[in-house]
C-alpha cells in the first residue's frame, strides 16, 4: 500500500472499532511498499482483516457491490476522488479523509462521511455510525449513485459539447453585435 493512502491509520481505526462492535470485516485492496507492516499490523486481527492485493480495474466494480462500505483515507491532497466516484455508482456510502479532492466529491452526511486526516476516533466513530446503521448506508448509497451518474461519461461528453456550442454561439459576429448593443443600452 502507497504510504500516502494511510492504511495503517485505516487498520488502527477498524482496530478500535472492533472493541465496540464484533463482527465488521476489512477488506483492503491494493498493493505497495508498506504491505509487509499494514499485514504485521493487521495480524492481531485475525481474520477480520483480509488482504486481497492488487486486482485488475475490471474486478474493482465486484469488490465495491460485495462491500457495505467503502473507505478512502489518504494523508494529503488528492486531485479527484474517482476510486469514491466509482464506490458511489455501486451505491455504497464513503468514509473519506476532510481532504481537497475528496471534498469536491463526497458530501458529508449526504453520501458519506468525512473525517479529519490522523483522527482515529472520528475515523472509528464513522466506520461505526456506518456499520451500525444499515438504513444510513443504504440513503447514502443510493444518493451516492445518483451523484455519480453526473459524471458518468456520456453526461460529461454532452456537457463538454454544450459548453462548446456555447462558446461558439457567442463567438458569431452577430452574438457579438448583440451583445455589445445590449451593454450600451443597459449602460444608459
Amino acid at each position: 500500500f502507497d504510504l500516502r493512502k494511510n492504511v495503517p491509520w485505516l487498520i488502527s481505526g477498524f482496530r478500535h472499532l472492533l472493541t465496540t462492535g464484533p463482527g465488521a470485516r476489512l477488506l483492503l485492496v491494493g498493493s505497495g511498499l508498506t504491505k509487509p507492516a499494514c499485514r504485521l499490523m493487521a495480524l492481531p486481527l485475525g481474520n477480520a482483516v483480509r488482504f486481497a492485493g492488487q486486482v485488475p480495474p475490471d474486478d474493482l466494480p465486484a469488490y465495491f457491490a460485495a462491500s457495505d462500505v467503502v473507505c478512502s483515507v489518504p494523508r494529503g491532497s488528492e486531485s479527484f476522488g474517482i476510486v469514491l466516484l466509482e464506490a458511489m455508482a455501486a451505491g455504497k456510502p464513503i468514509v473519506g479523509t476532510d481532504i481537497a479532492g475528496y471534498r469536491d466529491v463526497v458530501e458529508h452526511e449526504v453520501d458519506g462521511l468525512l473525517v479529519p486526516p490522523g483522527d482515529t476516533p472520528a475515523l472509528t466513530e464513522a466506520l461505526r455510525l456506518l456499520v451500525e446503521d444499515r438504513e444510513r448506508r443504504e440513503t447514502m448509497g443510493l444518493r451516492g449513485r445518483e451523484k455519480a451518474r453526473r459524471f458518468d461519461w456520456g453526461g460529461i461528453a454532452g456537457s463538454t459539447v454544450a459548453i462548446y456550442e456555447d462558446v461558439l454561439g457567442r463567438s458569431t459576429p452577430e452574438a457579438d453585435n448583440e451583445r455589445i448593443r445590449s451593454e450600451r443600452v443597459h449602460s444608459l
